[in-house]
């Protein structure tokens, strides 16, 4: 599940949208980069966004960051449960309120008992 935006990140984005849409943007004549400059900018970007090599490289990584011990082997433990109706709906409201996901909320509380 995609975490929602704060809404100072949504009020920025629907202004940019805004802007975008009403015609009052304009791309700077030269301003677009191909091939490989493109390919160093977007790098250079995502180096300052997320502050270190180590931290991209751990934000590049496929599949789903790992749980827990970083150095263990092997998937994660899956677990399936069946929940009342009251209980998947405070579930869902817990994630509204807090955009975390039903994995997330689930884990906080195993690891509360």
């Amino acid at each position: 599940m995609t975490k929602k935006l704060s809404p100072e990140d949504e009020e920025h984005y629907a202004a940019l949208a805004e802007k975008i849409n009403s015609g009052d943007f304009e791309v700077v004549p030269g301003s677009v980069l191909t091939g490989a400059a493109a390919a160093e900018a977007g790098r250079a970007f995502l180096l300052k966004e997320y502050g270190s090599e180590e931290a991209l490289a751990a934000a590049l990584r496929p599949g789903r960051p790992k749980l827990g011990n970083a150095y263990e082997r092997g998937p994660s433990r899956e677990i399936r449960g069946r929940v009342t109706a009251q209980q998947f709906r405070a579930i869902a409201e817990l994630q509204a309120r807090t955009s975390r996901s039903q994995s997330e909320i689930v884990r906080d509380a195993i690891q509360a008992l």
